[in-house]
């Protein structure tokens, strides 16, 4: 089963919270490495340029072909291959989602898996390309994975997931708000427990599909649900069951669905919106935003091209939104910096050549 982000995505992630102990094909046969050559020096650069990461994911299991990382160069445009992919049995990619990158680009995969496979996060070395093998990876019982949503990272390398939880976990239903972000020590490995959770009602964390860390170490989430919820944001030790340190909500944010947030180097704030008319939209809040408080800016209309269900957003150094998209047109549309309006994209990647079939998350540094 996909999961998509977006008009539809909210009721299917409740199917998946409520079934994932059901049996599950059999994985696809192994492979050896990814399906089309791959340029080693294209990746390599990435050790030092902007590049672009976007997972696919097309199916369970550790060896389905679908499963992987493609990345593509900062000026990509149109109907271009990737310049490289992180694919193969030893990836360990099992139905990769969310991405980040870390100050040494260094790449954050979340996985999700029923639990007799095991949800992980891999991390990859700056540059992996090919049949990589992750340099470390956090899975097992202890670290409380269960269909991870997002991650990010802070200034420290500490990683922040995005997850839901179960009854061992002190939920006895999942489909009311049994939500969290579950903070794991920098440089993590292995079977590890989470440093400190984020969890309770208080935290009024509900439907969490993104999630962004800014340079003072406050946590910020998207929450897509309902239609015009809520950003909220915790405080850098926040512990256990608190409430936000901020909140953005209410009518003048215009807020839709939020289901993905990011940060630029000022501290602006910026939401990809799953629900909307006559498109979805992208707004901007400004740093430090509290309230029932109005977009600085706003990417919407329909000449930004935003129609299919948006799936993550991305900021890079530069202030270039990243917008991905998927179902009927998987694609990426990139705006300028400061974008506003109703305002086309400088450059839209899509089409056959580009291996996106079933895109979850987007991270460019």
């Amino acid at each position: 089963m996909r999961i998509v982000r977006g008009s539809v995505a909210l009721p299917i992630l409740l199917s998946l919270v409520a079934c994932s102990g059901s049996a599950v094909p059999s994985p696809a046969p192994q492979i050896a490495g990814p399906a089309h050559q791959i340029d080693a020096a294209a990746g390599a650069s990435c050790r030092t340029q902007t590049c672009i990461y976007i997972s696919n994911n097309d199916g369970y299991g550790q060896f389905h072909q679908g499963n992987k990382v493609l990345v593509f160069s900062r000026e990509a445009s149109g109907n271009v291959a990737p310049t490289a992919e992180i694919s193969g049995n030893q990836s360990g990619l099992k139905y990769p989602r969310a991405l980040a990158l870390d100050r040494g680009r260094n790449l954050y995969v979340t996985n999700y898996a029923p639990s007799e496979i095991g949800s992980s996060v891999n991390v990859y070395a700056a540059g992996a390309t090919g049949n990589a093998s992750p340099i470390r990876q956090i899975t097992g019982s202890s670290t409380q994975l269960y269909a991870p949503s997002s991650v990010s990272l802070d200034t420290s390398g500490n990683v922040f997931v995005t997850d839901v939880y179960g009854a061992a976990s002190g939920c006895s239903n999942p489909t009311q708000g049994c939500w969290d972000v579950n903070v794991y020590a920098a440089g993590s490995t292995g079977n590890v427990a989470p440093v400190r959770s984020i969890r309770g009602t208080k935290t009024k964390l509900f439907y969490v599909y993104g999630s962004a860390v800014d340079t003072s170490g406050n946590v910020y989430v998207a929450n897509g649900y309902h239609a015009n919820c809520c950003i909220t944001v915790y405080s850098p030790d926040a512990n256990g069951d608190v409430k936000p340190i901020r909140n953005i909500t209410g009518v003048n944010t215009l807020l839709a669905t939020p289901v993905a947030i990011a940060l630029d180097t000022g501290g602006d704030v910026y939401v990809l919106n799953a629900q909307g008319s006559p498109t979805r939209s992208v707004t901007v809040y400004a740093a430090g935003a509290n309230g029932n408080v109005k977009p600085i800016r706003m990417i919407s209309g329909q000449n930004t091209g935003l129609y299919a269900a948006p799936d993550a957003l991305a900021v890079d150094g530069t202030g270039r939104v990243y917008v991905l998209q998927s179902g009927y047109a998987n694609s990426v549309s990139v705006f300028a910096p400061g974008a506003n309006g109703n305002v086309a994209p400088v450059r839209v990647i899509e089409g056959k050549n580009t291996g996106l079939t079933s895109p979850w998350g987007i991270s460019v540094r």
